[in-house]
Parts: structure tokens; C-alpha cells; sequence
């Protein structure tokens, strides 16, 4: 039988985020989004906002964390088809069915989604 999953959408990455600054464990997050803690150890390590000029800022913010993972989708499309973003009939990441423009992900957060690094 094949194994299904759905990616972490915007409104679970805020709820992430604002329970991370709650203080509650990655285990009690997992159990409260119905999913396993190592995807949520993987999700904060591959979406974490790192800055080197003001550390002070690092932390998980989740329009940041969902606009590195729109770009991934982006990136990621972009190198397993003939080189155009365009060339797919729908999103190869599974987030829709319809044929999109860019992926709906990378619509939804725009460009503005990360911080400005001065």
C-alpha cells in the first residue's frame, strides 16, 4: 500500500511557531498537530531564520519557514523538469491538481514572505 502524507501548510506553521514561544516540546506540538515529532525536529531545522549579523533575530517565524519551503518547491520543481517552472502540468509537490502559473504555495506567500537583511 502506498504511503500518504500532506505537507505543513501555513496554518500549522503558525501554530508552530506561536507554541514554540509558548514554551511547549516538540513531542507535545507533534501531538497536538496529529503528526510525528520527527517532522517537526525536520521542519524548525530546515526552516529556522538564521541571521548572522543580528543573531537576536534567529528563531522560527512561520511566514519565513513557509517561503524557504515554497522556494525548495520552486527549486526542487525547476531541476526535475526540462528547466522551466512552467513545464509541468500541475504542482509535482502534490499541494494542488490544477495547472498553476508558479506553485499555489509560492502565490500564497509572495515575495515578501522572509525578513529584509539590510
Amino acid at each position: 500500500m502506498r504511503r500518504t502524507y500532506s505537507h505543513i501548510g501555513l496554518d500549522e506553521r503558525r501554530k508552530i511557531a506561536r507554541w514554540r514561544m509558548a514554551g511547549l516540546s516538540i513531542e507535545i506540538i507533534a501531538e497536538k498537530l496529529g503528526r510525528h515529532r520527527s517532522t517537526i525536529f525536520r521542519e524548525i531545522k530546515r526552516n529556522m531564520f538564521v541571521d548572522k549579523v543580528v543573531p537576536d533575530l534567529n528563531g522560527y517565524y512561520c511566514v519565513t519557514a513557509h517561503g524557504m519551503a515554497c522556494e525548495r518547491c520552486a527549486s526542487w520543481r525547476v531541476s526535475h523538469t526540462s528547466g522551466s517552472p512552467l513545464s509541468t502540468g500541475s504542482c509535482t509537490a502534490g499541494h494542488h491538481s490544477r495547472p498553476p502559473v508558479v506553485c499555489a504555495w509560492s502565490v500564497m506567500c509572495g515575495a515578501a514572505s522572509r525578513p529584509a537583511v539590510a
